[in-house]
C-alpha cells in the first residue's frame, strides 16, 4: 500500500531512489523541519529515558538529511491577512545558512519547499502576494511553497484557488496540506485545486470516533484517507502521506 504514494516523513529514509512499483516513478522523500536555524529537533519522551539535548549543528543536520536522499520542507513563515509573507513565531531564516543549504541541495538535485501557514480569509491580494514572494526569494530562493488548507468552509475555496494559481504563475512548485476535516470532497473537487497543485500532503490524523481510533496506524486507515482525497479530485500519484 505504501508504494502507491510519496511519503512526507518525520525522519529521513535512505530509500529515496527506489522506484515506486505502483506508479513507476521514483519514491520521493520529503523531510519537514518546522523552525530551521531556531528549534533543533529531538526525540520526544514523557520521561528521562531518552535524552532531549541536541548535540549537532544545523550544517551537519542538513548534510545528513540531503545525503539520506531527502527533499526539504522548511517552516517558519506565514501568509498574513494582507496576503504578504511574514515570519511566524521566530525570526527570519539564516541567510548564510540558507545559501549554503541551497548549494548542497542543488548539488544533490534536491528540492527546498517553504511551508507557509495561511491566514487568508475572504479576500486575496494577488499583486501584494506576488511582490512579497519575489522579495522573499531574493534572500531565500526556494523551489516552491507548501500552503496549509485549513478551511472546511467551501466558501473559502476560491481564495485558496487564487493563491495556488498565483504561485503557479510564478513557475514555482506548489504543495497543499490537507487533513480529513479540511474539505468537503465534492465541493473541493469542483474547484479543480487538486489538479492544479504539484503535490498534496495528507495529514493522517485520527478523528474522534471509535472506528477511526481503532484503525489508526493501520493500512486500512491510510487506504481510506487516500481514497477520500482521490474523491476530492487529487491524483493518487500526487499524494504525500504525512
Amino acid at each position: 500500500m505504501w508504494a502507491s504514494t510519496k511519503l512526507l516523513c518525520l525522519y529521513a529514509f535512505s530509500a529515496a531512489g527506489d522506484a515506486d512499483t505502483y506508479t513507476g516513478h521514483s519514491l520521493q522523500i520529503y523531510k519537514q523541519v518546522r523552525y530551521p536555524w531556531y528549534i533543533k529537533e529531538h526525540p520526544y519522551c514523557c520521561n528521562e529515558s531518552i535524552p532531549h539535548y541536541q548535540n549537532y549543528t544545523w550544517d551537519s543536520y542538513f548534510d545528513y538529511l540531503i545525503s539520506s536522499g531527502a527533499n526539504l520542507q522548511l517552516g517558519g513563515y506565514k501568509i498574513r491577512e494582507t496576503s504578504k509573507i511574514g515570519v511566524d513565531f521566530y525570526g527570519p531564516w539564516s541567510r548564510t545558512g540558507f545559501k549554503a543549504l541551497r548549494e548542497r541541495a542543488d548539488a544533490a538535485g534536491k528540492v527546498i519547499i517553504a511551508e507557509l501557514d495561511t491566514f487568508l480569509k475572504g479576500t486575496f491580494d494577488k499583486a501584494s502576494f506576488i511582490k512579497s514572494v519575489k522579495e522573499f526569494r531574493k534572500d531565500y530562493p526556494v523551489d516552491g511553497f507548501n500552503v496549509g488548507f485549513r478551511h472546511s468552509d467551501p466558501s473559502r475555496y476560491q481564495v485558496g484557488k487564487e493563491l495556488v494559481a498565483a504561485i503557479k504563475e510564478l513557475n514555482l512548485r506548489v504543495s497543499l496540506g490537507l487533513t480529513k476535516d479540511d474539505y468537503h470532497a465534492q465541493e473541493f473537487k469542483q474547484t479543480g485545486i487538486g489538479k492544479m497543485v504539484d503535490s498534496v500532503a495528507v495529514f493522517a490524523t485520527p478523528r474522534d470516533t471509535d472506528e477511526s481510533i481503532e484503525n489508526f496506524n493501520t493500512g486500512r486507515f491510510a487506504e481510506d484517507m487516500i481514497k477520500d482525497v482521490v474523491e476530492a479530485g487529487v491524483d493518487r500519484n500526487k499524494q504525500i502521506l504525512f
